[in-house]
Parts: C-alpha cells; structure tokens; sequence
C-alpha cells in the first residue's frame, strides 16, 4: 500500500519492522504535533517511546507492549517441594530448581528453544549485546554472546532443560500447558492461551533470573505511526492521541488485553492485584526493544540456526556463533 501510495493516514509500527519504514521515510515527525497538544515523551515509558526514535526524531506513539516474565507451574513445584521463583532469582537459582524438578518428577525444569525472541536475554544478563548501537556490525561472536548460549544450551545437555521438540511440541507455551515442562519464559500472550487451552493449570509469573552481569529483558511494542504522505496529519495525530490517552489506555488494561504504555498507569489497581501483569509491566525497566536493525530478519534467523547446530547437529557454540555472525556480516555488507 505504501509503495502504491495508498496507505492509511495512520497504522500500526511494529518495533521489528520500524527501522526499514523510518529509513525509507515514509513515516511523519510527530515532535510538532506533540509539543502542540502538550504530550511529552516522558509521559511514556522510556523503552518504548525511545524504541520508535530515529535520527533524534519520534515516529510513533507506543500503543502498547509485552516483555518476558518466567512462568512457572506451582503444582510441579510443590510436587518437588521447591519454593517458587522470586523476582531475585538469578541463573544459578534457576538451574538449582530446574535440577531438583527434573529429578524429583520425572518433567523438565525449564525450556531452551532455538527462538531468537528469547535466547537473547541471556546475552543481556551476561553484559552483552546482540548488535553495536549502530547496528552496523553484530556482536555474535563476542564472548559475552558465546558464554550466554554456553549456559543457555548446556542446560539441555546437563539435563535439566528441553527443546519443544523434545516433547513432540512445535511451542513451549503448549509444553508448560501440558505440564511437561515447569518453566518457561513467556510473555503476556501465554495468558490467554492457557485459560482457554488448559484452564486448570495453576501457575505464577516472576521477572526473568538475572545473570552475572545483571538483569536483562526483551520488550516487544507496536506504536501508532502516520504516513508521511497523509492529507490529514493533524487528524492523524489527534486520532493516536486520543487512542493513547490515559482514560483510554486504561480501560483497556483492565480488559486485560494489554499493557499500557504510559508511566503513570503503573500504580493502577489492575497491576497492583494481578502477579503476571505486574512482573511483565515491571520488565520493561530493564528491557531492550525487540529490533535489530535493518538487517533483523537475517539476525533473528542466524541466532536460531546457530543454537539449532548446537541442539542438532552437536557443533560447538563458539564455532556455531561464529558462523552466525559471519553470515550476519555479509549480509550487512551487502
């Protein structure tokens, strides 16, 4: 539509696939617009307003968002007599759970797929970072990234952790449904899927265990963008702004269907009362957006290959990373 010029005065930006349009410059400045209708970008949580910033300049208005919080199954907990996760939780709090689950029970303590939506979170919590901030080159073989999928593969390999296809599952999140797994690392759409898959499942959520350097999260956001070629900007932006509104957002967080974006539904009573909601709002603190750069695709697929080596092939980590970013850097070269 766009390259037709037929699209929309406005529309959904996912934050994955913003750099390629604000690039192009097919998406409007909104500074103006905000500053005239008194919006400020710090009425907006600082990950998500700074994940639709280009060049200086803000091309969307996040709608909403999603992070990774740690689910875990309270009935295989109590069957091992572990206590459940906290929010303190580190790697090694982690693995001493899972160890004592899978031993106990027979079920695997946690997952580890080939998913390049959540193996990087390890990078983060080992004080590395998939890409440089420009995105122009990956950081892939650095040893931050090697000793992350080190850790995040030998689990599988010291038996305290499986792959959803270990138990004939294309997701992990109809694995822990299931019960054949007692942790995973989800976000906010697990939710719905198990109350209307798997109702009698009783499970919490916690912040994801933090690593040797500290915590680490992913955020995964849609903004509300408008086409630079629109005949009704001003329209456009009024529209988003109301969409955005607290009142709006609000009704909308206690629908349960998402979370808001702005700082100042924080302390709203939804999240205050409801333990899932409030680990994954809170992630966003210490997350980085779901983007890396105009070369994501390329990126997100060289990380799964790269841990699927690992996992089915039996290369090392090191040599397997390194193909990756290899492969990544001909792309960018490109």
């Amino acid at each position: 539509m766009i390259g037709s010029g037929t699209e929309p005065d406005f529309y959904y930006m996912d934050i994955f696939q913003f750099p390629f349009f604000a690039e192009e410059g097919v998406l409007q400045p909104l500074d103006d617009y905000m500053a005239e209708a008194g919006v400020s970008r710090d009425e907006f949580l600082d990950t998500l307003i700074n994940a639709f910033t280009w060049n200086g300049q803000t091309y969307g208005i996040p709608k909403d968002f999603n992070t990774l919080a740690l689910f875990y199954n309270k009935d295989l907990f109590d069957e091992a007599g572990v206590e459940y996760p906290t929010n303190d939780w580190t790697w090694d709090d982690l693995k001493a759970a899972a160890q004592a689950i899978t031993e106990a029970t027979g079920v695997a303590g946690f997952s580890v797929p080939a998913d390049p939506g959540r193996f990087p979170i390890f990078v983060f919590q080992n004080g590395g970072q998939i890409m440089t901030e420009d995105f122009s080159d990956t950081l892939l073989d650095s040893p931050e990234v090697i000793e992350a999928a080190t850790f995040y593969t030998g689990a599988r390999e010291e038996g305290w952790a499986i792959i959803p296809q270990d138990v004939g599952v294309g997701w992990q999140g109809e694995a822990f449904g299931k019960g054949d797994v007692a942790m995973v690392l989800e976000g906010g759409w697990l939710v719905p899927y198990l109350s209307s898959q798997f109702p009698d499942r009783v499970y919490g959520a916690v912040h994801p265990p933090a690593g040797p350097k500290g915590e680490g999260n992913l955020v995964f956001t849609v903004a509300y963008s408008v086409s630079v070629n629109s005949d009704n900007p001003q329209a456009a932006f009024d529209a988003i702004a109301c969409i955005t509104s607290e009142e709006n957002q609000l009704k909308v967080l206690e629908s349960g269907f998402a979370l808001p974006s702005r700082k100042a539904l924080q302390d709203a009573d939804y999240l205050n009362e409801n333990e899932v909601a409030q680990a994954i709002f809170t992630g966003a603190e210490f997350a980085t957006p779901f983007m890396w750069g105009l070369q994501g695709e390329t990126v997100n697929n060289a990380m799964a290959q790269a841990l699927e080596r690992v996992y089915l092939e039996g290369m090392s980590v090191e040599d397997s990373f390194t193909q990756a970013a290899e492969e990544v850097r001909a792309a960018l070269q490109e």
